[in-house]
């Protein structure tokens, strides 16, 4: 899955973080970044425009690139014809990762976890949503209450 898209051979990322009047510019291939005034032609130039705590969000966590796509609090210029920026593909890649299982040591685990949510799983694909069994919905009368 992480097949094409090492840091080393991908393109720079420049941001304009428009709240601070800044462009975040980084170079995955020398693992050097630095942030630099806002000149016109930088912010022009620049591919992504966001506020400063969406680019500090999207750089803090593994999840931050997902987050930040689904959000669609950012502006990406050359979306149209260019395509997703491999960066942001990679940070996918990243957040799922997460699912994969290592090990086999690690089966029964998971096969213990999914079996526990079968109940969940199987209500969810029923379409009802999580409902409690019909048995606990009944009213019931507490055994302190006297008739």
């Amino acid at each position: 899955m992480l097949r094409g898209l090492r840091p080393a051979r991908m393109e720079p990322l420049d941001i304009h973080l428009h709240d601070v009047q800044q462009v975040l510019h980084v170079d995955f291939a020398a693992w050097r970044w630095h942030v630099a005034e806002a000149t016109p032609d930088a912010a022009r130039a620049a591919r992504f425009v966001m506020c400063s705590q969406v680019a500090w969000y999207m750089f803090a966590f593994a999840w931050g690139g997902g987050t930040t796509q689904i959000s669609g609090m950012y502006l990406d210029r050359h979306f149209a014809d260019r395509g997703t920026h491999p960066f942001m593909r990679l940070q996918e890649a990243i957040a799922v990762e997460a699912l994969t299982i290592p090990r086999v040591s690690a089966w029964p685990r998971v096969a213990q976890f999914w079996w526990r949510k079968k109940t969940e799983i199987a209500l969810r694909l029923n379409r009802r949503g999580i409902a409690r069994p019909r048995a606990l919905t009944r009213f019931v009368v507490p055994a302190f209450v006297t008739h």
